[in-house]
This record gives structure tokens, sequence and C-alpha cells, in this order.
């Protein structure tokens, strides 16, 4: 694994899984060069205030894990996407320090599309604002946060799908699901739809509560424990952010730093 301690330009030249630890630095970029296909793992350390750019060349793909183990962090990130472009991208925050993230992805030139999942746990203060915005005709976004909001949480997302004037046959998509585990916390979900073109598909759908007392009653009537049928819920709402690597050894990883994380 590289360790990243200054400012710096990473050039992604060929296909292949990357591994990166950045601390104590304030500008990052990397450049995915056109039909490269790689993966990146990023650990986030120390106490960050972070700019970081990404841009995909046309024809590249880039998945990236983005696992914030900070003590605090502040980040301000922006990604281009080029022709035929893919992007799958997963902030993975399950610390219990405050995370400040802005994240906006600007669909540039036709057939770009960028997926995006965040996945946290928290009881302190955190917030993101999430933005993709469509420029070019047939781009498509899909933002899916998932959130557990335990006692003394301070939790905040914003998520903002924008179709420009002429991106038209673009597809925008968003979900937040937020669990609340404590009566004393705070948890709001934003969503915002700005279209400005007629052929297009938009949805956003919010969900924010309770674990639901039908779907433990319908696990435990199937056999399984009430502690078991909690666990299976609560994971299903961190579990997505292992969809975003292909890597078997990482996702393992995760399952395990999961569960370790949730006391189960």
């Amino acid at each position: 694994m590289e360790k990243i301690t200054e400012k710096t330009t990473i050039e992604i030249q060929k296909d292949g899984y990357y591994e990166y630890t950045v601390e104590t630095i304030e500008t990052l970029s990397f450049h995915v060069l056109k039909n490269v296909h790689a993966e990146i793992k990023l650990i986030l350390k120390g106490s960050l205030e972070l700019q970081q750019d990404i841009l995909l060349e046309p024809s590249s793909s880039l998945h990236m894990l983005s696992m914030n183990e900070c003590k605090d962090s502040k980040m301000n990130l922006t990604y281009h996407l080029k022709k035929d472009s893919e992007l799958k991208i997963g902030y993975y925050e399950l610390n219990e320090n405050t995370c400040d993230l802005k994240a906006k992805f600007y669909l540039e030139e036709n057939g770009a599309s960028v997926d995006v999942v965040t996945t946290s746990i928290t009881s302190a203060k955190k917030i993101y604002d999430i933005g993709c915005i469509h420029i070019a005709a047939n781009t498509n976004s899909n933002m899916s946060n998932y959130e557990i909001s335990k006692q003394h949480a301070n939790y905040k997302i914003t998520a903002c799908g924008t179709i420009k004037k002429g991106a038209y046959q673009s597809k925008s998509h968003q979900t937040s699901r937020i669990l609340t585990l404590h009566e004393d916390q705070r948890s709001e979900a934003i969503p915002v739809l700005l279209i400005d073109e007629n052929d297009v598909e938009a949805s956003h759908a919010n969900s924010m509560g309770k674990m639901n007392a039908e779907d433990l009653y319908y696990l435990q009537s199937r056999g399984i424990s009430d502690e078991q049928a909690k666990e299976l819920l609560t994971m299903s709402y961190l579990l997505p952010i292992t969809d975003v690597l292909d890597n078997e050894e990482v996702n393992a990883e995760l399952v395990t730093m999961i569960r370790s994380r949730m006391g189960l």
C-alpha cells in the first residue's frame, strides 16, 4: 500500500487494483487514462482538510472505496466524467469522529455514468452534500445513502440531482435510508432534483425511523432469533458498500469490520 503525505497527482495508466493511504495533505488528484479500468482502495487518516479532483477520460472506468479513518475531516471532492466513462464510488464512514464531505460529480460527455454509495454509523456529527450534475445527453447517476444514527448523532445528507438543458435521455435517481437507534439523535435527509430538460428520468426516495417491528416479526416467524433478526436488518443498511469493489478479500474484510463496529 502506497502512503501519500504530500500534494500529488496520480495517473492511472493501466488496468489493476491499487491501494493508497492518505494523511496530512491538502490536495490530491487522480487521472484515469482512456480505456483504463481500475479499482482503488483509499484509506484516509489523521486530521484532513482535503481538496480532491478525479478525472476519468473517455471509455475508462474506476471503482473506488474511500475509507475514512480520520480523527476529523473536511473534504471537497470534484469528479469529471468524459464520454462513456463509468465511476462507482463508496464512502465508508464508520468512525465516531466529525466529517464534513462535499462531493460533486460532473457528467460532462455523452454516455458517462456514476454510482455513489455512502455508508455511515455514528454518534457524532457527519454532514454530506452530494451532487450529480448532468451536463451532456444520455448520462446516468444513482445515489444510495445509508446511515445508522446512534445516541448523540447529528447526521445530515443533502442529495441533489441536476439535469441541465440539453442533457436529454439522462437518468438521475437517489435513495436515502436512515435507521435511528436512539431518541437522542438528530438525522436529516434533504432530496433535491433540479430538472431543466423534458426527456429524462428522475426520482428520489427517503426512509427514516426505528427498526420495523413487522420486519422483525416476519424474520422471527421464520425461525430466526430476535438478536439474529436485528443483526440482519442492521447489516442491510451497511452491506451495500461491499458492492463497490470486485475484490473479494477487501469485501470480506469490510463485512468483518462492519460486524465488529456493530458489536455483532
